[in-house]
């Protein structure tokens, strides 16, 4: 089976077939025994967390492959016209088959998404990457260096470095493998080099979350110059401000100089603030139910009872009050039948084979196409 860039999707037994036909037979050590050799239980444990890695990536890219054969990606019946104005060049159909599957796997977008696309991409355009995954040669690792680095190669192309990197992908770590792949693309087409550096620049961004005990982790990605430009003001600043007696780690340092270059620059004053909200019963929060927008006391209400995105998984503090029942349909404009939600799953709400309902309480039950509630 030759590479191509089709949509078409392989069936588990055309992987192996084509891994089969170009790399010899597949041998496989068998299922883990009761042996002495821990070393070797290790490595035949590797392979098959692999190969149920394999199974589990051809089974998202089926997932999806149907959902967007049974719907089709038009405007649902009814939508926010500022919301569908930010959403109408997406792929609804694809959109609803992603956020059922972070549904189930219990994750977050970001991350479920990732996954998603990665097993999408990876039946699509890297057959002979995924049969070695399948048959627990390569490890997901591996699978996912081959996809990055081959990212803007055309179909030709890619079948030749991918061919080339499965030769050389059992004897070398992921970060040797990225080396040796990047080398080969350099040589077979250096304007698909200058295009990931385009994208990669293009996709430079700033992300925090929480990481427990009263942490948050913040996380800059940054082109290399800028980035050491960057972090030699910080490690310059802290290391001029410890001063004999300070018992803090360079590391700890190198913090307190990224707050202090952020939120206490030069000749400014902090820019911290706090606000403390006290809700209490208020009969506006029972006003016309017919309205089309809620009151302020009723979206001060929501705000405080649901803090972030209703939406399973999402942690998201820039939302819309949306109504659960929507206006349009006969829903009223009550607490009882309001909730935060984001951009992203305002809209995936209102997706076909997506309803939600809210009790009193505020508690929400979300049903998705597949039948499955949350």
């Amino acid at each position: 089976m030759s590479n191509t860039s089709s949509n078409r999707l392989m069936s588990v037994e055309e992987a192996l077939d084509w891994l089969a036909a170009t790399a010899g037979e597949i041998t496989w050590t068998g299922a883990v025994t009761d042996g002495t050799d821990v070393l070797a239980r290790i490595g035949v444990l590797e392979r098959q967390v692999a190969m149920v890695q394999g199974e589990q990536v051809l089974a998202m890219a089926e997932w999806v492959a149907d959902s967007l054969d049974r719907h089709d990606a038009e405007r649902p019946v009814w939508v926010d016209p500022q919301t569908w104005e930010q959403s109408q060049e997406l792929d609804f159909a694809e959109r609803s088959a992603y956020a059922e599957v972070a549904l189930e796997l219990g994750l977050a977008d970001c991350t479920s998404d990732q996954r998603v696309h990665v097993a999408v991409e990876l039946r699509r355009r890297l057959p002979g990457a995924l049969a070695a995954l399948c048959a627990g040669r390569i490890t997901m690792a591996k699978a996912r260096v081959i996809l990055e680095e081959t990212a803007e190669l055309d179909a030709e192309l890619l079948a030749q470095v991918e061919a080339a990197a499965l030769g050389k992908a059992e004897g070398l770590t992921p970060a040797n493998l990225r080396r040796a792949t990047r080398r080969a693309v350099a040589r077979l087409d250096a304007n698909a080099v200058a295009k990931r550096r385009a994208t990669a620049v293009a996709q430079r961004s700033v992300k925090m979350w929480e990481i427990g005990d009263g942490m948050s982790a913040l996380e800059a990605i940054l082109p290399t110059p800028v980035a050491q430009a960057a972090f030699a003001v910080i490690d310059a600043t802290a290391h001029q401000a410890i001063t004999p007696g300070d018992d803090r780690s360079i590391d700890a340092a190198r913090a307190d100089a990224l707050v202090l270059t952020i939120c206490f620059p030069p000749d400014m004053a902090p820019r911290i603030s706090y606000q403390i909200q006290i809700i209490s019963t208020d009969p506006d929060l029972n006003a016309d139910p017919t309205r089309r927008l809620p009151t302020a006391a009723q979206a001060r209400y929501v705000k405080a009872r649901d803090q972030h995105c209703v939406h399973p998984g999402c942690r998201a503090t820039r939302t819309e009050q949306d109504h659960t029942t929507a206006h349009t349909g006969g829903g009223p404009t009550l607490t009882t039948n309001l909730a935060l939600r984001c951009r992203k799953h305002h809209t995936l709400k209102h997706l076909l084979g997506w309803t939600a309902t809210q009790d009193p309480d505020g508690t929400l039950t979300l049903t998705t196409p597949s039948g499955r509630t949350y």
